[in-house]
């Protein structure tokens, strides 16, 4: 096995487990609600980010279940998460039908979100990567109920 390959392990260390941390995430965390997944992010005080999935039931059966977390799991290893983070990742349902490159845009849509909220340095994206679209691609604009609960966010 590579030493890169080693560097990108998700070990024991990297993982939430226990009922009471994925209750103090869920609690204190900031919550992020996106198309593919929720994601709900808190700081941890230690030097590397750890991950927790929890794929319900009302996903679908085991085997349905444990590939969103497989997928959510890759990405994590993958994504340049920053040190010090518990992440609580949710999946949805339309998760099991993207592709690999949707989910992984998401993701890292949400990390930078999730830094901007925490002070940090975000890129200047509006928002997560729609489906068919380029990075670097401007959206339509909204309108209608989705413009309306926008603003209302903004407001609040």
């Amino acid at each position: 096995m590579s030493q890169d390959t080693r560097t990108h392990a998700f070990g024991p260390d990297r993982r939430i487990r226990r009922r009471p941390e994925f209750q103090r995430v869920y609690d204190r965390g900031q919550r992020l609600s996106l198309r593919l997944m929720t994601v709900i992010v808190l700081p941890n005080g230690l030097p590397q980010s750890r991950l927790g999935v929890s794929a319900t039931r009302k996903l679908g059966g085991a085997v349905i279940r444990n590939r969103a977390k497989r997928v959510v799991r890759e990405v994590f290893r993958q994504a340049d998460v920053p040190g010090g983070l518990d992440l609580v990742v949710i999946p949805r349902p339309a998760l099991l039908e993207a592709d690999y490159r949707a989910v992984e845009a998401e993701f890292q849509y949400a990390l930078r979100r999730a830094g901007r909220r925490a002070g940090g340095k975000g890129a200047g994206q509006s928002g997560p990567p729609k489906e068919g679209m380029a990075a670097g691609e401007t959206p339509a604009p909204r309108v209608g109920a989705e413009r309306v609960a926008t603003e209302r966010r903004r407001e609040s």
